[in-house]
């Protein structure tokens, strides 16, 4: 959505001008967006306008900010934060690294905005951090960790934030299975969590270009 329909749409009698407020936000050099309860995007700035856009990585983002924001909300609704509605909480709910298929790796951090800025009722401020480090490859992983074909590619799956489930799916085999290639990929990259497996081989492919 672009400032000006953003304001058309949003822009209410008890608001002051919200156009300065929009164009500093696509003045800011990371990708910033508000979400609404629905996972629909309110604003986008130019720089997550120009990440949705993209022909290769644009359908890979929309799907991790869609599984993100439906997290976040759920972690709103937890919460319940009594006596915040009308202000930015600025506490992260949730921050996801993930490789994209262009090995770009990125944080999504949500805050909770209680105001009415769109008027759209309440909404989610998600921040898009890039991080430039390059994955490891598959043959490096398996001759540096002994990884199998199979082990490689549910790693990169859960680099790319999949749960066991969707990766059972994405394969066509048994959530059983998929959680006993988790605990050797763990036990072969000497990680405890999932997080920790992207970082992992994001971190191994920036030091082999070094």
């Amino acid at each position: 959505m672009g400032i000006q329909a953003a304001v058309r749409k949003g822009t209410s009698a008890d608001l002051p001008d919200a156009r300065p407020f929009l164009i500093a936000l696509d003045a800011v050099d990371e990708a910033l967006g508000f979400f609404d309860r629905r996972g629909g995007v309110v604003y986008a700035n130019r720089r997550l306008r120009g990440r949705l856009a993209d022909p290769v990585n644009g359908d890979w983002l929309r799907d991790q900010l869609r599984h993100f924001v439906e997290k976040a909300w759920a972690r709103v609704r937890l919460r319940s934060v009594a006596g915040t509605a009308q202000v930015l909480d600025d506490v992260a709910i949730e921050d996801i690294r993930a490789i994209a298929p262009s090995t770009q790796s990125i944080h999504l951090r949500a805050g909770f905005v209680g105001l009415d800025l769109f008027g759209t009722g309440e909404t989610l401020l998600i921040r898009i951090r890039e991080h430039g480090g390059v994955s490891i490859s598959d043959d490096v992983l398996r001759q540096r960790y002994g990884l199998t074909r199979r082990e490689s590619r549910i790693a990169r799956l859960i680099a790319h934030g999949m749960r066991n489930d969707e990766i059972a799916h994405e394969l066509s085999i048994s959530p059983h299975t998929v959680r006993r290639h988790t605990e050797q990929i763990f036990l072969k990259l000497g990680v405890r969590s999932r997080t920790a497996v992207a970082g992992r081989i994001v971190q191994e492919g920036a030091d082999l270009r070094r």
